[in-house]
């Protein structure tokens, strides 16, 4: 940030998500005459307003917001991003003579900015984060003794998942022995199986049943 920047007053609403940081933000940006100044590394990003809780034309009364659905979730964004564009966007909210309310449940964004952390071209190292990412795409192609990978593993507890076949056009009979096979049930296991079939059953006539039986 520069010299001007470290020298406005910034008002700050920070917490976790569903904490009513927006309704008060809200409030308090009609009674100081602010601008609301975003800090959640979610909403910056475009077509996910459900997904981040971020704030309708309702709910913002009429207050301006800044940085908020902006940023193609394709495209690489850091907190030294955040950090120049909030900076901007603060000094021209100032200039214009309003006050700014900085609102949000991204600490490393608040804090980044408020303190004025110095970041440069040398702060993000590609070589640390090769490595990451190829240790992560051996572990997810690792697999256990059942031959299932990590993907497999996690999807055990999603009862969706354990519909999926019968979704895409395949009997009970099959769809029962697919969940079988994937999770290493035992053929003989007759009562787990019965189990499995009552479920697929039920789950085909349109009603309820707990999964958890079955797992």
């Amino acid at each position: 940030m520069t010299e001007v920047q470290e020298k406005i007053k910034v008002f700050a609403v920070c917490g976790p998500t569903a904490s009513g940081k927006t309704s008060l933000s809200v409030t308090l940006a009609k009674k100081l005459h602010a601008e609301v100044v975003s800090c959640d590394s979610m909403q910056i990003y475009r077509g996910m307003e459900i997904g981040t809780a971020k704030p309708t034309a309702d709910e913002m009364q009429g207050v301006p917001h800044h940085l908020m659905g902006f940023q193609d979730p394709a495209e690489p964004f850091s907190v030294s991003d955040y950090v120049a564009l909030a900076g901007k966007v603060i000094e021209d909210i100032h200039a214009r003579g309003k006050n700014v309310l900085l609102v949000g449940g991204t600490g490393l964004y608040a804090r980044s900015l408020l303190k004025a952390v110095p970041f440069t071209e040398n702060s993000r190292d590609d070589e640390i984060r090769g490595n990451l990412e190829a240790e992560f795409a051996a572990d997810l192609a690792r697999t256990d003794s059942l031959g299932n990978t990590v993907d497999v593993r996690l999807n055990m507890y999603n009862p969706m998942y354990f519909l999926m076949p019968y979704y895409e056009g395949y009997r009970s009979s099959e769809v029962a022995q697919f969940w079988r096979i994937r999770s290493g049930i035992n053929q003989g296991d007759t009562a787990l199986c019965t189990e499995i079939n009552l479920a697929l059953a039920l789950a085909m006539e349109g009603k309820e049943t707990d999964f958890e039986t079955v797992w």
